[in-house]
């Protein structure tokens, strides 16, 4: 809780359990306030001794579990007691309230628990809810006014039932289109998060291959780096009360990790948990290496660089769009195969650029779903029933 309003306060990005903690603190105080009132009362009117001792009893239980798990760090577990807490406040006015309030309540629950925007829950909790508070009002018809169907009050409980379901059902579907758009989008996430860390691979690599080819030093070589980074460190680590050695060792541990594959390294059973912990810690810090650090400094980069207008239409990819006639594009489609054939765009086993595709491999990129962007399906077809012409190109 501590961390989370540190947070909060300095304005840092919160995570959706963090978000769920903030709303189960507040609706727990809420929760507070109206049991301190009402749960009195159901003390004082409920005639049944039994109730009076099992409803408070079981509210502070809820309710104070609820407490412990969120402070503990548990918000989706102390979600589920609190929903209980307000199920068992709804209990303590089941003897002695107007039904109509009841009903009200019903939709005051629904109300938090959709306040949650969590689908499984709703599901549960508001499945269950909902069949209790149709169930209510039809089997005390009679405490509602309603003695015969023929009356107006049959009617309205007719009408309370058909607003309580009509309710449950909007955000029923509500939940499962925002389950079905966050999966998609999630799914979509996990894709473009793929590519580009194919692109930084790539990108790392080649930095490498250039440093290498004109055998420059890297920046974790360098004395003025290193020098510059071992008194950062010591001065920042003297500030906060670190010893100015123990500092140094870990500046000179970092530079050591440049050299070494730290995947192998982290499974050696020789090596000790506090040192294995540094090595996790540092990994993501490594300037030769695919992570966290690079792909923030190149998304930095990124920003500074101008890229094309979204109103430019100079880059158009499409033959049909950019070759008028049918033989034009039969030419191009050709070239396009002649170039993937025999310039070399391949990586081969150590990772450099010096393979060029096969007719099977350039084959299955004219018929990817990726190719539509290029050729349309006629000079797809031209392609695929004159393969053995392309194959003596």
């Amino acid at each position: 809780m501590r961390d989370l309003l540190l947070k909060i306060r300095n304005s840092e990005y919160l995570s959706n359990n963090e978000i769920l903690s903030i709303k189960i603190a507040l609706l727990l105080v809420v929760l507070f306030l109206v049991s301190a009132v009402s749960i009195p009362f159901s003390l004082i009117l409920t005639a049944t001794t039994v109730i009076q001792v099992i409803v408070p009893v079981a509210f502070l239980l809820t309710y104070g579990v609820a407490w412990i798990l969120l402070v503990s760090g548990a918000p989706r577990t102390a979600m589920h007691f609190s929903i209980l807490s307000f199920f068992i406040l709804m209990g303590s006015f089941l003897s002695f309230s107007n039904p109509i309030y009841i009903y009200l309540i019903v939709f005051a629950i629904l109300s938090v628990i959709i306040y949650y925007q969590e689908g499984f829950p709703f599901f549960v909790y508001g499945t269950i809810l909902t069949l209790f508070g149709v169930a209510y009002m039809l089997f005390n018809v009679d405490l509602f006014g309603g003695d015969t169907t023929q009356t107006s009050e049959t009617m309205q409980i007719i009408i309370y039932q058909v607003t309580l379901l009509l309710f449950y059902v909007y955000f029923l579907l509500y939940f499962i289109n925002s389950e079905v758009a966050n999966d998609r989008y999630y799914t979509e996430y996990l894709s473009s998060k793929k590519l580009t860390q194919k692109y930084l691979e790539n990108m790392v690599r080649l930095k490498d291959t250039k440093i290498e080819s004109e055998y420059l030093t890297p920046m974790h070589e360098r004395p003025s780096f290193q020098q510059a980074l071992t008194e950062l460190s010591t001065f920042l680590g003297e500030m906060n009360g670190k010893p100015a050695k123990e500092m140094q060792e870990l500046v000179e541990f970092y530079f050591y990790l440049h050299d070494i594959d730290i995947d192998e390294a982290m499974h050696q059973k020789t090596l000790k948990y506090k040192t294995k912990e540094t090595m996790r810690q540092l990994k993501k810090y490594l300037l030769n290496a695919n992570n966290e650090f690079t792909e923030l400094a190149y998304e930095l980069l990124a920003q500074t660089q101008e890229g094309l207008h979204p109103d430019v239409k100079n880059y158009e990819t499409a033959l049909d769009s950019i070759l008028r006639f049918e033989t034009d594009r039969i030419i191009a489609g050709a070239m396009i195969y002649r170039y993937l054939k025999q310039e070399v765009t391949q990586l081969d086993k150590w990772g450099r650029v010096a393979e060029s595709l096969e007719h099977g491999e350039i084959k299955s990129i004219f018929q990817s779903k990726a190719i539509k962007d290029y050729l349309n399906d006629r000079d797809i077809g031209v392609f695929l029933d004159n393969e053995e012409l392309y194959k003596k190109m």
